[in-house]
C-alpha cells in the first residue's frame, strides 16, 4: 500500500513539475526560464550561465529542474551555506506551489530587502511615443513599472526596463549589430520619478500606462521574476527579441495560458504588443495618460 501510495505521489510531483504523461514538459517551468522549442529540444533565451544552476541548463529544462529541487530542499535541511533560493525566487516560489521544495524566502535578506523598497501593489505596463534621435526608438518604446503599495503618487514607483548595453557605439555599426544581435539586452530597475524624467521631461515623450490585474500570486511571482531576471543576458535585435518581445515573455512566465510571445516571432513593434496585451480579456484594468512636458 505505502509504495503505491509513494508512486502515485511521485507521479504527481513529476507531472506538476516538469513532465506531463506525454512526455512534454510544463508551461510554467519553460516559460519562467524561457525556454523555447529548438529542433526535438528546447534552448532558453537567457544565454549567460549565472541565470542557471547546471552546466547545460540553458538547453536542458529537466536537469535544471532537478537541480533546483535539490539545491533548495538541501538549503531547507541547512546543508548549503550559498542559498541559491536567493537568487532565483522565483523559481523556489513555483517549485513551492507545486509541492516540490519546502522551506521560505525569508533569509534572503537582499530579496526582502528589494521588497520593503518596491512595496508591490500592482504591474503597468507602460508605452512611449518615438523618440526621433535614437534610431532604435523610431516606433516607442515599452517598460514595466511596478507599482508601490506606499501612500502618495506612483512616481514613488519602480520602472523595470529591458534594454540593449550598446555602449557609445553609433551609426553603421551600430545598426548593423543592433538588427544582427551584436548586443545583449539586460533588465533594470529604478525609480519611476527617474523614467518620468527621461521620458516625460527630457525626451518629451509622452506615457500611456497600462494597469495589468494580476492576483496577488501572479503579482508575488512577477516581483520575484524580475529580481532575478536582472542576472539574465539575452541577445538583443532591434527588429525581432526587443525590449517589447522580453516583455512579453515575462507576461507569459507569470500567466503562461497568455501565449503572447508565440504572436511575434521574426517582427515585434512596441505597438502592436501593446495592442496583443490590451487585446486580452480582462487582462488591462485601468489606463492613464501621461502627457510629456512638451505635450
Amino acid at each position: 500500500m505505502k509504495i503505491w501510495f509513494w508512486l502515485a505521489f511521485l507521479m504527481f510531483v513529476s507531472g506538476q513539475g516538469v513532465c506531463a504523461e506525454d512526455g512534454a514538459f510544463a508551461d510554467g517551468w519553460l516559460k519562467l526560464l524561457h525556454y523555447e522549442k529548438s529542433g526535438g529540444g528546447y534552448v532558453s533565451v537567457v544565454e549567460n550561465n549565472a541565470f542557471f544552476l547546471t552546466p547545460d541548463g540553458r538547453e536542458n529544462p529537466q536537469a535544471e529542474y532537478q537541480a533546483a529541487v535539490k539545491a533548495f530542499n538541501d538549503e531547507d535541511s541547512g546543508k548549503t551555506a550559498d542559498l541559491k533560493k536567493c537568487a532565483f525566487p522565483a523559481r523556489f516560489i513555483y517549485l513551492k506551489r507545486i509541492g516540490a521544495v519546502r522551506g521560505t524566502l525569508a533569509e534572503c535578506a537582499d530579496y526582502q530587502k528589494f521588497l520593503a523598497d518596491v512595496q508591490p501593489k500592482a504591474v503597468t505596463m507602460l508605452f512611449t511615443n518615438a523618440y526621433m534621435s535614437n534610431p532604435s526608438s523610431l516606433f516607442g518604446h515599452t517598460l514595466f513599472r511596478i507599482d508601490t503599495k506606499r501612500k502618495g503618487t506612483q512616481l514613488l514607483a519602480h520602472g523595470a526596463n529591458f534594454g540593449a548595453d550598446t555602449g557609445d557605439e553609433s551609426g553603421v555599426l551600430y545598426a548593423l549589430k543592433g538588427l544582427w544581435g551584436g548586443y545583449y539586452g539586460t533588465f533594470g530597475i529604478r525609480p519611476y520619478y527617474d523614467v518620468i524624467n527621461l521620458y516625460n521631461n527630457i525626451e518629451n515623450r509622452d506615457i500611456w500606462e497600462y494597469e495589468l490585474t494580476f492576483d496577488e500570486a501572479e503579482l508575488e511571482l512577477f516581483t520575484a521574476h524580475m529580481w532575478e531576471m536582472q542576472r539574465a543576458k539575452i541577445r538583443y535585435y532591434f527588429a525581432s527579441r526587443n525590449c517589447s518581445y522580453v516583455l512579453l515573455l515575462m507576461l507569459d512566465a507569470v500567466r503562461p495560458e497568455l501565449n503572447l510571445s508565440t504572436q511575434f516571432g521574426g517582427y515585434a513593434v512596441p505597438l502592436a504588443t501593446l495592442k496583443a496585451v490590451n487585446d486580452v480579456p480582462g487582462l488591462v484594468g485601468a489606463v492613464n495618460y501621461r502627457p510629456s512636458r512638451q505635450s
